[in-house]
């Protein structure tokens, strides 16, 4: 009997970067990320600008999402910019960066709002995640209709 061996991870490396069917595939997701990035920094430039003019030196909103929290200075820019026209990518590190309780003095209202007139379900789920960082179930529950479908986001071990 022949016994089977797995492939070692620099086995199975060393295979896709011979597989011209893969390489192929990997060239174009590159492609594609770039041209993402190179949007998302253009469609950007005037929330960049205008944070930087209120003295927060960030080269994008994304620096707020999962490095350091936005400062409470930069909640007002960020939501007026939920009202301004963004790309899907550079909409949603808006959200993201607002989801953090210190600044829902400034962000709740505006996400509710986000989160009441949204028909996107992941973008209504971003909402909600953002809404969920700062105000519970039961008080949100009155106020904005449908916001139990994502109860889930609002149990204290999915806040991890």
């Amino acid at each position: 009997m022949v016994e089977s061996r797995s492939k070692t991870a620099a086995e199975f490396a060393a295979e896709l970067a011979n597989d011209p069917e893969y390489q192929k595939r990997l060239a174009e997701r590159q492609v594609a990320a770039a041209a993402q990035g190179a949007a998302a920094g253009e469609d950007e430039q005037q929330l960049v600008a205008e944070l930087r003019a209120a003295g927060i030196p960030v080269g994008s909103v994304y620096e707020f999402v999962g490095k350091s929290a936005a400062p409470a200075a930069a909640a007002p820019i960020l939501v007026k910019h939920l009202s301004v026209p963004h790309i899907r990518v550079v909409r949603e590190g808006i959200i993201r960066a607002l989801s953090c309780s210190h600044l829902r003095t400034y962000s709740l209202e505006a996400l509710k709002a986000g989160f009441a007139s949204s028909t996107d379900r992941s973008e209504r789920w971003l909402f909600a995640n953002a809404l969920a960082a700062m105000a519970s179930l039961d008080e949100l529950r009155p106020q904005v209709a449908s916001i139990a479908e994502f109860a889930e986001l609002f149990r204290s071990e999915s806040r991890g």
